[in-house]
């Protein structure tokens, strides 16, 4: 997980760098286009470079109805509180991104590299985020991801905070490097927490709400972020971005269990049922699934 990441942070480490000077240099337009060509060239690459092996029918076997399968994921222990703190940090995370910029020009005396600077600041930052998500991924496997995170968070709280008190773009700069620093490792360690937690074969139904409850708080952040503007001002959104995280961490002590003990637990106890299978599954018959173990 920590190397997946690894990949993402990359392009959003060198995206901000790419466009920033693009758009100084030629204006905004051209870096819509190149966009649009890279993003044609990933899926050209996805198509015919990835290889999948599905097995149609063990998957067959185990098809259930949509809402059957996620209520059995929401009643999986540990699921619901990841995905919880997985909305809180991201929503801590992307309230910001509209307002950095505007901090950015607010710090600058000239606003002729504002677009430059903003996006070696953010480039930075998520650089930092590829270096903290392969090492953090690894250190998890060894101490723990609950570990990682609830440190993480932490770390990223009292990074957003101080924001709020800049006064020249080098001090956003260092902080926003911690900033990313810490966002590597909470990205990592709650995909490698679900991993951990969801049941084998639903680990596409997991993930797929995990990434739809991503793009859900990166929907409600912007409307909160520009609420909290208009009541506090440009610098208030930072504050409250660390509040939120700080948040997260202390729920996460509490919500989150350890998988280490959480397997332990749950060894000597009987498998919940599954959800029932759809009428005329698996071979026409519409049988539930017997519960296991038994």
């Amino acid at each position: 997980m920590g190397t997946l990441q690894m990949g993402l942070w990359t392009g959003v480490a060198v995206g901000p760098l790419i466009g920033g000077f693009l758009s100084d240099a030629f204006g905004y337009q051209i870096t819509f286009v190149i966009t649009g060509a890279l993003l044609f060239i990933a899926g050209v690459t996805v198509t015919f470079g990835v290889k999948e092996q599905f097995a149609s029918k063990q998957a067959a076997a185990r098809r259930t109805s949509i809402i059957g399968g996620w209520r059995h994921v929401f009643a999986t222990p540990g699921v619901s509180a990841t995905f919880s703190a997985r909305f809180l940090s991201g929503l801590s995370r992307a309230m910001l991104i509209p307002f950095i910029p505007l901090l950015v020009a607010l710090l600058m005396p000239s606003e002729d590299l504002v677009n430059t600077v903003t996006g070696l600041i953010v480039g930075v930052a998520s650089g930092a985020a590829t270096f903290t998500a392969v090492y953090l991924g690894r250190l998890g496997d060894r101490v723990g991801h609950r570990r990682i995170f609830i440190g993480s968070a932490f770390i990223l709280a009292f990074a957003l905070l101080p924001q709020s008190l800049v006064t020249d773009t080098w001090q956003l700069l260092v902080l926003r490097i911690l900033d990313g620093a810490a966002s590597g490792g909470i990205v990592a360690s709650l995909s490698a927490l679900l991993a951990g937690y969801s049941t084998p074969g639903e680990e596409g139904a997991v993930y797929g709400l995990d990434n739809a409850i991503v793009a859900a708080s990166r929907a409600v952040a912007p409307l909160i972020g520009s609420a909290v503007a208009l009541l506090t001002g440009l610098r208030g959104t930072f504050v409250a971005a660390g509040l939120i995280s700080l948040v997260t961490a202390l729920l996460a002590l509490r919500l989150i269990p350890d998988p280490g003990r959480l397997a332990k637990s749950e060894a000597g106890a009987p498998t919940p049922p599954l959800p029932e299978r759809e009428e005329g599954s698996a071979g026409g018959q519409g049988l539930g699934v017997k519960q296991c173990g038994k």
